[in-house]
């Protein structure tokens, strides 16, 4: 039984060998221009960033993509380092993976007087903001979090089903949480 596996695998791996060299140019091709999901949320991400008139893109990639409200444009808050070329110590990133969509607020490295203002700020408004921690790590901190999509929401779907998911989330964001951040990090300034 385990010689007729071997044997069986071994003849579609030749077919497929066969196939390819047959094929190679219009296997390449279609390889090459075959959805990514990622990317197409990621898309759907920085649009919506894009849209809103009051909130600016910051560095983002496939997996991450970071945006900040203009108002937050101001010197204490672009004292970061060593995260972003904007220098921005206060960035709202999306986490994008293949199979799940997560929006965190997160104190990025800088002056530590800064970013302890802004972690004492999240402890004193909860629910809104939810440390993960009891006090400031070194390097970043998440204060505020918001799932988007779980992996239940990927299963036989498409790109305009998880962008559907994806904006009413985005509304609920808009017009809920992001008002409430806005007004705690402004009166702490």
């Amino acid at each position: 039984m385990l010689r007729r596996h071997i044997v069986s695998e071994s003849e579609i791996a030749e077919l497929c060998r066969r196939i390819y060299r047959k094929h190679q140019r219009a296997l390449d091709l279609i390889y090459e221009h075959r959805p990514d999901q990622q990317a197409a949320v990621r898309e759907v991400l920085e649009g919506l960033v894009r849209e809103a008139p009051s909130l600016i893109l910051d560095h983002s990639s496939k997996s991450y993509i970071r945006f900040a409200p203009q108002e937050w444009d101001v010197p204490t808050l672009l004292s970061g380092e060593g995260w972003t070329e904007s220098g921005r110590i206060l960035l709202f990133e999306f986490m994008n993976s293949p199979n799940r969509l997560k929006l965190g607020l997160h104190i990025g490295p800088g002056p530590d007087p800064i970013r302890q203002r802004l972690f004492d700020m999240a402890q004193k408004h909860p629910p809104l903001f939810r440390t993960q921690s009891k006090s400031l790590n070194r390097q970043f901190n998440v204060i505020y979090g918001k799932s988007f999509l779980m992996p239940k929401d990927y299963e036989d779907t498409n790109i305009e089903q998880l962008g559907k998911e994806i904006r009413k989330h985005w509304s609920e964001f808009e017009s809920n949480d992001l008002p409430r951040i806005l007004a705690a990090i402004r009166d702490e300034s």
